[in-house]
């Protein structure tokens, strides 16, 4: 009988204990969890007031150039030949005379834009007048660019272009840059 109550009390004492840690360690969870949300909101609000204090200095001054850093391309833009807002692009002119058309729109919704505004009620002309993408999609050339690939700064930089050349496109997270080949006369 003895045995049997000392069996007993070390078995309840164990499951006492085992309940005490339970509990504790919930406690330090909780705490540890409430540290990482203050952690994490400190370092978001350091990194916020780091970008709007740097935010401030990034000017673009020459869009054009820009767009052409961009790309990559050795010759420069020289001019802008039109703007749109449906749907949203910038079509440049560059030196060679090959236009580049830069987007913030995912190539499938630019071309879904395109077409609806292209074959669209009233577009009689567009026999006479090239296509924004050209008659010869397949030699497009298409670039994408984002924070990822051109720098922490891009998304401010680009609304900053775009704003310059008088489009609204906010701060785009990418922009799609399409290298269109000089049109061949009597093509």
């Amino acid at each position: 009988m003895t045995f049997d109550f000392w069996s007993l009390l070390t078995l309840i004492s164990l499951v006492l204990i085992g309940v005490l840690l339970s509990l504790y360690n919930g406690r330090i969870t909780s705490g540890l969890n409430r540290l990482r949300s203050v952690a994490e909101d400190w370092y978001i609000a350091q990194v916020k007031d780091r970008r709007e204090t740097t935010r401030r200095g990034i000017k673009v001054s020459d869009p054009l150039d820009w767009f052409a850093r961009q790309l990559g391309e050795t010759e420069k833009l020289v001019s802008v030949q039109s703007t749109q807002g449906t749907p949203l692009f910038i079509n440049c002119l560059s030196e060679d005379h090959h236009r580049v058309v830069v987007t913030p729109l995912p190539p499938e919704e630019f071309r879904r834009q395109l077409r609806r505004v292209q074959t669209g009620k009233g577009s009689r002309m567009g026999n006479f007048i090239e296509p924004v993408l050209g008659r010869n999609p397949w030699r497009v050339k298409r670039v994408e660019r984002s924070v990822l690939n051109a720098g922490e700064w891009f998304d401010v930089e680009a609304g900053q272009a775009g704003k310059a050349l008088n489009i609204d496109w906010g701060e785009p997270e990418r922009l799609w840059f399409y290298t269109v080949p000089q049109a061949k006369a009597g093509k």
